[in-house]
């Protein structure tokens, strides 16, 4: 679940440099449009919002693990994606620069406590990660 998240992050990543870099978002055209009409923004959006459903699974996931510091690390995944999604619509509305600049620190955070996540997960599982590791090099 969690390098699932990573993998899903790193593409928003990418999807998200393609658009700074290649595309020109019109300032004075409404949210829907631009979704409509910008095949790489719809790309990024609907990530964006599959990347906030993954992490609210993964917080349901480990809220169960009391005295681990697992669903603390996952409730720092969600603040970090509801974070970079916020300010990706501020700076989609704006323009400014500076919600762009929170928009890739909330990114940074969410990849950050997912690394965690795993790290916690591998750690006081290490059996799980041994058999998931295993069926992977069989494959």
């Amino acid at each position: 679940m969690s390098i699932g998240l990573l993998i899903q992050l790193a593409l928003e990543n990418l999807v998200g440099i393609g658009l700074n870099l290649y595309v020109v978002l019109p300032s004075s055209s409404p949210f829907g449009s631009l979704v409509s009409t910008i095949p790489s923004f719809a790309v990024h959006v609907v990530l964006g919002f599959l990347i906030l459903a993954t992490s609210v699974f993964l917080l349901v996931r480990t809220w169960s693990w009391q005295g681990t510091p697992i669903r603390w690390w996952a409730v720092l995944v969600l603040i970090s994606v509801i974070v970079a999604i916020q300010e990706g619509f501020a700076f989609t509305y704006t323009g400014n620069s500076a919600f762009s600049f929170g928009m890739e620190a909330g990114f940074i955070g969410a990849v950050l406590a997912t690394v965690a996540v795993l790290y916690e997960v591998v750690r006081r599982f290490p059996s799980a990660a041994a058999s998931t590791a295993a069926m992977a090099s069989r494959t």
